[in-house]
């Protein structure tokens, strides 16, 4: 009996140093296996199972990179095939005008300062004309002649050459005038004397 337990415990520990167990068993046994199929092993046998682990590493993040490239190729091409945006779907700029009374008009103001101004004396006052041009150069008007329109206004007025009613509209509402009239529907006014707007003198002058 004591010569049968003896054999058992002596296969137990052969099977048991033939397990690799430990690292460096480990790696003996990753170079028998090398140097089984014909492969030298120079390194060291501590080193085996540090390379396996190494490689092992680089698959998986060769994998990982391959995985994100694909990712974003897909991306790419969904962004590709999205369908461009027709002509006809880019919305219209919008109207800049003013619609004032079914009339349109641009939204640019013009300056008062900027319009030429032609002083007539329209009732026959001695020196009118003259003495409302110094009145209006002092408020900073830019007029531009004086001169004299018969002796038949009984009020003071705005006329203004075509093209020009928007300027002449302006200069009537800053001097607190009535609206202002085209040149043609004054008889005593002459065109020719009369750039663009022109205040006709009545009596009451201009107001102060």
């Amino acid at each position: 009996m004591a010569r049968l337990q003896t054999r058992q415990r002596s296969g137990t520990e052969e099977a048991r140093d033939a397990t690799p167990d430990g690292d460096q068993q480990l790696d003996e046994w990753f170079t028998k296996r090398l140097e089984s199929r014909g492969i030298p092993v120079h390194i060291g046998r501590g080193s085996v199972t540090r390379i396996f682990s190494l490689v092992a590493f680089c698959l998986a993040l060769v994998g990982l990179l391959w995985a994100f490239s694909v990712a974003g190729g897909s991306k790419d091409s969904s962004a590709e095939s999205a369908p461009a945006s027709a002509p006809g779907d880019t919305a219209p700029a919008p109207n800049s005008g003013k619609s004032t009374g079914g009339q349109k008009t641009t939204g640019k103001q013009v300056d008062w300062r900027a319009i030429p101004l032609d002083i007539l004396n329209g009732f026959g006052g001695s020196g009118a004309a003259t003495s409302q041009e110094t009145l209006l150069t002092s408020q900073g008007w830019q007029v531009r002649s004086t001169g004299n329109a018969g002796s038949s206004t009984q009020k003071t007025i705005v006329v203004y050459t075509p093209g020009n009613k928007a300027k002449a509209s302006v200069v009537a509402h800053r001097l607190h005038l009535a609206a202002p009239v085209p040149i043609d529907t004054v008889p005593d006014v002459d065109p020719s004397t009369v750039s663009q707007v022109a205040i006709v003198l009545g009596p009451d002058l201009l107001p102060q």
